[in-house]
C-alpha cells in the first residue's frame, strides 16, 4: 500500500492601510519620523545614482513614476532628453508632464529672458511666453568655458506668469492664460522708453 500526502495551498491577498512611525508611536502622516534618543546620524537617505546610471534607465520612467525623487551624484557623461536638466550633483524629481528630471533647487521666481515685441504694426497679437523661455534656456547662444551648455527648465504647468510692468501707451488688453500664452493689443508704436517686465513664479 502506498501512502499519499495531500497538500492544499491557499492564496490570500490582503490590503492594509496604515501610517508608519519611526521613533514615533503616534504617526501623523503616511511616514512620520522623529529623531532618535541616542546620538547617531539622522536623516532620510534616498536612492543615489550617477547621471549616467539615471540616463540608462530612461525607458523605465513614465506617468507611474511622476514625482519620483533621486539624488544624482554627477552629471551624465552623455545627456538624454530626460536627463537634459541634470547638469550637476543634487536632488532631482521626475516631471512626467515634460518627460524630464527637474532639480529641486530651482529658484522660486525668475525674470523671463529678453524677447522682442514688434510694434510697427498695430492690432491684436499673441506671444507664447513659455515656448520662448523654453527655446532660449535649452539652446543658449553662448556659455562659459566648461559649462554644460544648457539651463534647467520647468514645465509650463509648473509656473505662474506675471507682468510687473508694461507701457500702457503701447500695449492694451494684456492677458496671460495658465499655459503662458499672452494676448495683447499694440495700440501705438514703441518709443525708446517702452518696455515690459515678465516674471515666472515656480508653483
Amino acid at each position: 500500500m502506498k501512502n499519499f500526502i495531500s497538500v492544499i495551498c491557499f492564496s490570500i491577498t490582503a490590503t492594509f492601510y496604515a501610517q508608519v512611525g519611526i521613533n514615533n508611536t503616534a504617526p501623523k502622516a503616511t511616514l512620520d519620523m522623529n529623531k532618535s534618543a541616542t546620538s547617531q546620524p539622522e536623516g532620510l537617505l534616498t536612492v543615489r545614482l550617477s547621471g549616467t546610471e539615471l540616463a540608462s534607465r530612461d525607458n523605465l520612467y513614465d506617468a507611474d513614476q511622476n514625482a519620483a525623487v533621486v539624488y544624482v551624484t554627477a552629471a551624465p557623461s552623455t545627456s538624454t532628453t530626460k536627463t537634459s536638466n541634470v547638469t550637476s550633483p543634487g536632488f532631482y524629481y521626475y516631471n512626467n508632464g515634460i518627460s524630464k528630471w527637474v532639480g529641486l533647487t530651482m529658484p522660486k521666481f525668475f525674470y523671463m529672458p529678453s524677447i522682442l515685441f514688434d510694434t510697427t504694426s498695430l492690432g491684436a497679437k499673441t506671444k507664447d511666453l513659455y515656448q520662448l523661455y523654453y527655446n532660449q534656456f535649452t539652446a543658449p547662444q553662448a556659455s562659459s568655458t566648461g559649462a554644460a551648455g544648457k539651463i534647467p527648465v520647468l514645465g509650463k504647468n509648473d509656473l505662474e506668469y506675471y507682468i510687473t510692468y508694461y507701457d500702457t501707451n503701447v500695449f492694451t488688453n494684456v492677458s496671460i492664460d495658465a499655459n503662458g500664452l499672452m494676448s495683447y493689443t499694440v495700440s501705438n508704436n514703441a518709443t525708446d522708453a517702452s518696455f515690459m517686465n515678465i516674471v515666472f513664479v515656480v508653483k
